[in-house]
């Protein structure tokens, strides 16, 4: 529930009416404009407008959208409520698996230390994996350039062919990265 990720969720429901679902942690926070109290940047993320009817969904549930369903997998670290999603989707005969990735970056405020809560950095390290393991044709991450999505972004703005998001290897490189930037955190914050 940080407002760079969901700040402008409470105005998007109110205007169109849409639900907002995700995690019940994710859900708790939304609902209250204020993120949960065990995040790692807690000390330093501004409150933002509540989401009235923010609704909890399970991990593994999947939301149909129409034709197609789109499910949750849920990766805290970054955040206790952080949630990734997958959907198929085709064109004609050809069909891609897409991963929507929760933020994996392992950044804290305060005086929080990925060192001291080894719980979080576990359930970080979890996430990293479970999204690495994911059928990922193509993947969109929550910070494009956590991803390499804002270079791709200018490949296909300057006419690049084929598509540069069609990578199954994109999942793997992004826990790839998660996992650097989780060990570069560790190893700053060691005494």
């Amino acid at each position: 529930a940080h407002y760079d990720h969901s700040g402008g969720l409470a105005a998007l429901a109110r205007d169109s009416g849409a639900e907002v679902i995700t995690s019940p942690i994710g859900a708790a926070a939304l609902r209250t404009g204020r993120v949960d109290a065990h995040d790692p940047q807690a000390a330093d993320i501004p409150e933002h407008p509540p989401v009235a009817h923010a609704r909890g969904m399970g991990d593994g549930e999947a939301v149909r959208l129409g034709d197609t369903a789109v499910t949750a997998v849920f990766t805290p670290g970054h955040t206790p409520g952080s949630v990734s999603w997958t959907w198929k989707t085709c064109e004609g005969e050809t069909c891609v698996d897409v991963v929507f990735a929760s933020s994996l970056n392992a950044v804290a405020n305060g005086t929080f230390t990925y060192r001291a809560h080894p719980e979080v950095t576990a359930r970080l390290r979890a996430s990293i994996d479970r999204v690495e393991a994911l059928p990922c044709d193509l993947l969109i991450s929550a910070h494009p350039d956590n991803s390499g999505g804002d270079v791709k972004i200018a490949a296909l703005e300057a006419g690049a062919s084929p598509n540069p998001f069609l990578d199954p290897s994109a999942c793997r490189a992004y826990a790839e990265r998660a996992r650097g930037r989780l060990q570069a955190r560790l190893d700053r914050e060691a005494p």
